[in-house]
């Protein structure tokens, strides 16, 4: 479909569908694909997500901490089937962070956008597609669907 999702006058968030500029940001849609990205904690992060687990630091450390990284002097948290440990499915999908009031800065200084290839791998969950424009792209009815969410989001 060539159509943008949205007439030009149309906004959603703030957001013309039809055309996003290449800075712009975008709405995250729980894709969860950029919780496979390898996660570093920053100073007192460990003991803050410790905390906030229950578990000592030193139990949060066994479980959690990547040990193939340790002697990088850092930590990096701990992935299981290839994304955050932390990472929970809702559905197919949509999915959230089982820690995010106490999510790593570099989680919540991710900023998505419809030209960042996580995001874009997000879209094609929902078999939609974002053009180098920012165009969406896809089946009338898949983008319908997605356009509903989106709405639900807020």
């Amino acid at each position: 479909m060539n159509e943008p999702l949205y007439d030009s006058g149309d906004a959603l968030f703030g957001l013309d569908f039809g055309f996003v500029p290449q800075l712009e940001t975008f709405i995250c849609f729980r894709c969860g694909v950029c919780c496979h990205l390898r996660v570093f904690l920053g100073d007192g992060e460990a003991e803050r997500i410790s905390a906030h687990t229950g578990l000592p630091l030193e139990a949060f450390l066994e479980r959690y901490d990547d040990p193939m990284f340790r002697e990088l002097g850092g930590l990096i948290m701990r992935q299981t089937d290839g994304h955050c440990f932390f990472l929970k499915s809702k559905n197919d999908k949509e999915s959230f962070c089982g820690i995010y009031e106490v999510r790593p800065r570099v989680c919540s200084d991710f900023v998505c956008s419809l030209h960042r290839s996580e995001c874009q791998k997000g879209l094609k969950l929902w078999n939609i597609s974002a053009t180098p424009s920012g165009r969406l792209e896809g089946d009338g009815k898949d983008l319908e669907v997605f356009e509903a969410f989106l709405k639900s989001l807020v």
